[in-house]
């Protein structure tokens, strides 16, 4: 049996429980395609399982790591949308403060 005959095989065994476990730590929604995404990463990573664990342990443990990857991504954009919107902010309020602006503005 080739390998990817038989990580398909194992990922249709474990899938339903990989989604539910990757919607539990990134929500539903990203857990659909993250799924999708842990399969291709377990093909290209079959060859460094170690006869020691379980399959299944290991591709829980593949989800569980690209399940942290995507939350660390999803904070970093975040934080730079906050900071985005912050610099907008300032940049706004320094245009306020321009004298021309304050007198156009006073009756």
């Amino acid at each position: 049996m080739s390998d990817r005959v038989y990580l398909d095989e194992l990922y249709a065994r474990h899938a339903a429980g990989v989604r539910r476990s990757l919607a539990r730590l990134v929500g539903s929604e990203e857990a659909e395609d993250l799924t999708q995404d842990v399969s291709e990463k377990a093909l290209r990573a079959l060859h460094t399982h170690r006869a020691e664990s379980r399959l299944s342990t290991w591709l829980y443990r593949i989800a569980t790591y690209a399940a942290i990857d995507r939350l660390r991504n999803r904070s970093v954009r975040e934080r730079d949308d906050v900071s985005d919107l912050a610099h907008a902010n300032e940049s706004e309020r320094r245009d306020d403060d321009r004298p021309d602006r304050i007198a156009s503005t006073q009756p």
